[in-house]
C-alpha cells in the first residue's frame, strides 16, 4: 500500500511532462488581470465649461469611449495607471444633460457618469407692490448666463446694472389699481428658453376726504379705508403711535403716562365701550368727521372678504389687503412703542380698534380689541382679558369712514348633510349668511336675529346693559322667534342643541386647518366650519348655561367638549334639521 502511494507521487513530478503554459485570451490579458477601476465614478458640473480628472488603475492597456459629443477625454488610450482629463463644453441650454465615459481593458470595463446642469435664472422677488405716487425697487438677479429685462407696460421703466435691475413705476393718476410685469429672459441660448416674470401692482389713486386719501375696497359695508396711517404721508410710513383713547404721541408709554388712569391698571377711567367718532378717537380728532378708528366689525370684514398677503413695499414689510374689487391697501408692520423703545418693528403690525368690552363692572375688567399680524401666522385677531397693558402702549392707527353699503345679498339655504350620527341629525353645509362652506357667514349674539358692528353688554338687546341683568328668553331657543337659523331659513332648520353639539364631539373625527375645522361623521360625510374674526372656529348652540343665565353653549374648534360663552358675543350659526 505504501509502495503504491510512493509510485503515484513520483509520477506527478515526472520531467517528461510538457511545461504548463497559461491561457492568454485575445486582448492581451492573462487570467490574472483584472478590470480597470476609476476614481471618481461620477462627475457633476455647472453649466460653464470645465475640466475634471479621472484616475485609472489598470495592469494592462486600456481604451476610453464617451457617448456624448460635449465631453472629450485625453488621452483616449494608454497602458497602466493614468490620469485622464475630461473637458466639458459649456451648456448653453436650460436643460440638464448627462453622458457616460467607459474605460475598457481586456478583463472588463469601468463606467463614469457625467452630468451637467443647465443654465439657471432666479430673482429675489417675483412680486412688487407700490403706492399710487409711484415707487422704485431693486431686484437681485442670480444666473450663470446673460439676461435681458423687458416690459410692455408704459408706466414701468427698467434699469439694469450688473446682476441687478431697478424697476420704477410712475405715479398712478387713475382711481383703479393697475398691474403690469417685467420679464427677464436668458439670451444666447443655443436651444430652449428660460425666463422669470416679476408682477408689479400699483395702488389706485384714491379720492380725498378732508385732504386725506381713501380707497374703496368693494366691501359689503361700503367702508372706505385710508391709504396711510395717522401721522404718515405714504402707505409704507409707520406714522404715529397712540395709546387707546389718546390723541397725542409721547416719548414714554406706560401706566404712569397713560392719561385715562390714575397711574395704575386698577384705576382705569371709563371713557366708553366704543370711542369711534368721540373726543378720544385720534382719527376723528386729527382728520375730522367722518374719519374714525375702525370698529371690530370693520376689521372682521377685511378678514372675511379680502385677500391678505405678507409683502415688502418699497423695502418696508407689512400686509397687502386686496378687496373684492381688486383695490388694495398696505398696512406696514410698525411694531409697538413700549415705554421708551420700539418693539417688533418690521415683523409685527399692531393697529387700534375703537372697541373695548367691559365684562365685569365691579372690578373694571375689560377686553381690549386690537388687531395684529405678522408673517407667520399671517393674520391673527388679538383680545386679552384682565391684563390691559395694551391700553397704554403706542399702536398704529389706520382710519376709516363710511361709504355706501352694498345691497345685502340673498344668501341661499344650505344643503342638509347626513353625517351618520345616531340621532339622525343633519347639519347644514354652511353657516347662516354664507353661500359656501368656507364663507364665514354673519355674526349674531345669542338670541338676536340681526347682526351689528359692535358686540357688548351695552347693546345686547336681551339684558339691561350688564351680565347680571340678562332677560329670560328660554333655556333652549331652538325653533323660536329667537332662533336666527329658524327665522332666516324657515322650515325645519334651527340652531343646534347642546346634545347635538356633544354628538359632534363624540362621533366625528376632526381635522384642523389654518382657517377652520373639517368634521367627518361615521358614514364618511363631512362638514367644514371656518374660523372667523378671533381665529376661533365657533358656532352657537340653542342651549343656555343653566349655571349662568348670562352664558350659552358654543361649539369651539380645538376643544372636545361644549364651551360656555357670554351671550353678547358675536358667533356664527350652523343650522341643523331632523
Amino acid at each position: 500500500m505504501i509502495a503504491t502511494s510512493l509510485a503515484l507521487f513520483t509520477a506527478c513530478s515526472d520531467s517528461s511532462l510538457e511545461e504548463w503554459v497559461p491561457y492568454i485570451p485575445s486582448g492581451g490579458s492573462t487570467i490574472n488581470d483584472v478590470a480597470p477601476t476609476v476614481t471618481p465614478s461620477t462627475i457633476q458640473t455647472a453649466s460653464a465649461a470645465s475640466s475634471s480628472n479621472i484616475a485609472i488603475t489598470s495592469d494592462v492597456s486600456w481604451t476610453v469611449s464617451c457617448d456624448v459629443s460635449w465631453a472629450t477625454i485625453s488621452p483616449a488610450s494608454g497602458s497602466g495607471n493614468t490620469n485622464l482629463i475630461v473637458s466639458i463644453e459649456e451648456n448653453n441650454t436650460p436643460e440638464f444633460r448627462n453622458g457616460t465615459i467607459i474605460v475598457q481593458n481586456g478583463a472588463g470595463s469601468a463606467k463614469v457618469n457625467v452630468t451637467q446642469n443647465g443654465k439657471y435664472l432666479n430673482v429675489s422677488t417675483e412680486s412688487i407692490y407700490c403706492d399710487a405716487d409711484g415707487g422704485s425697487e431693486a431686484v437681485t438677479v442670480t444666473t450663470d448666463g446673460s439676461f435681458e429685462a423687458t416690459t410692455s407696460d408704459s408706466w414701468i421703466t427698467i434699469t439694469t446694472s450688473g446682476n441687478s435691475i431697478t424697476i420704477d413705476a410712475i405715479p398712478n393718476t387713475t382711481t383703479n389699481t393697475r398691474t403690469g410685469s417685467v420679464t427677464l429672459s436668458l439670451s444666447n441660448l443655443t436651444s430652449g428658453s428660460l425666463s422669470k416674470t416679476i408682477n408689479v401692482q400699483q395702488n389706485a389713486r384714491g379720492s380725498m376726504i378732508n385732504g386725506h386719501e381713501y380707497v374703496d375696497l368693494g366691501l359689503p359695508s361700503g367702508t372706505l379705508w385710508a391709504t396711510c396711517n395717522i401721522g404718515a404721508t405714504k402707505p409704507e410710513e409707520y406714522g404715529g403711535y397712540y395709546a387707546w383713547g389718546e390723541i397725542e404721541e409721547k416719548d414714554y408709554y406706560d401706566w404712569s403716562t397713560y392719561i385715562h388712569c390714575d397711574g395704575t391698571e386698577e384705576t382705569l377711567h371709563n371713557i366708553g365701550d366704543d370711542i369711534g367718532g368721540t373726543e378720544y378717537d385720534v382719527a376723528h380728532v386729527r382728520w375730522g368727521a367722518p374719519w374714525k378708528i375702525p370698529t371690530g366689525g370693520q376689521i372682521g370684514e377685511l378678514k372675511q372678504y379680502c385677500t391678505i398677503e405678507w409683502i415688502s413695499q418699497n423695502g418696508i414689510n407689512g400686509i397687502l389687503v386686496i378687496g373684492p374689487n381688486g383695490n388694495s391697501i398696505f398696512l406696514p408692520a410698525a411694531g409697538i412703542y413700549r415705554e421708551d423703545y420700539f418693539w417688533n418693528v418690521g415683523t409685527y403690525g399692531n393697529y387700534r380698534m375703537s372697541s373695548i368690552i367691559k365684562y365685569e363692572e365691579e372690578n373694571n375688567y375689560y377686553t381690549l380689541l386690537t388687531f395684529r399680524f405678522n408673517e407667520s401666522p399671517l393674520w391673527k385677531m388679538f383680545g386679552t382679558s384682565t391684563n390691559f397693558y395694551q391700553l397704554r402702549l403706542g399702536y398704529s392707527v389706520r382710519a376709516v369712514c363710511s361709504g355706501n353699503p352694498q345691497e345685502k345679498p340673498n344668501y341661499p339655504v344650505a344643503e342638509a348633510i347626513d353625517l351618520g350620527l345616531p340621532s339622525g341629525t343633519k347639519w347644514a353645509s354652511w353657516n347662516v349668511g354664507a353661500s359656501a362652506p368656507e364663507d364665514y357667514g354673519i355674526y349674531y349674539a345669542w338670541g338676536e336675529t340681526e347682526t351689528k358692528e359692535y358686540f357688548g353688554w351695552s347693546n345686547y338687546i336681551y339684558c339691561d346693559g350688564k351680565e347680571n341683568t340678562c332677560h329670560n328668553i328660554g333655556d333652549d331657543i331652538a325653533g323660536t322667534e329667537y332662533d336666527v337659523a329658524h327665522v332666516k331659513w324657515g322650515g325645519k332648520w334651527r340652531m343646534p342643541s347642546l346634545e347635538q353639539l356633544r354628538e359632534l364631539y363624540d362621533y366625528c373625527t376632526y381635522e384642523s386647518t389654518h382657517d377652520g375645522e373639517l368634521l367627518t361623521g361615521p358614514n364618511g360625510n363631512s362638514i367644514y366650519i371656518p374660523s372667523g374674526f378671533y381665529n376661533m372656529t365657533a358656532i352657537w348652540s340653542s342651549t343656555i348655561d343653566l349655571n349662568n343665565n348670562g352664558c350659552a353653549y358654543i361649539f369651539q374648534g380645538g376643544y372636545r367638549k361644549p364651551y360656555s360663552y357670554y351671550r353678547y358675543h358675536g358667533f356664527f350659526v350652523r343650522p341643523v334639521c331632523p
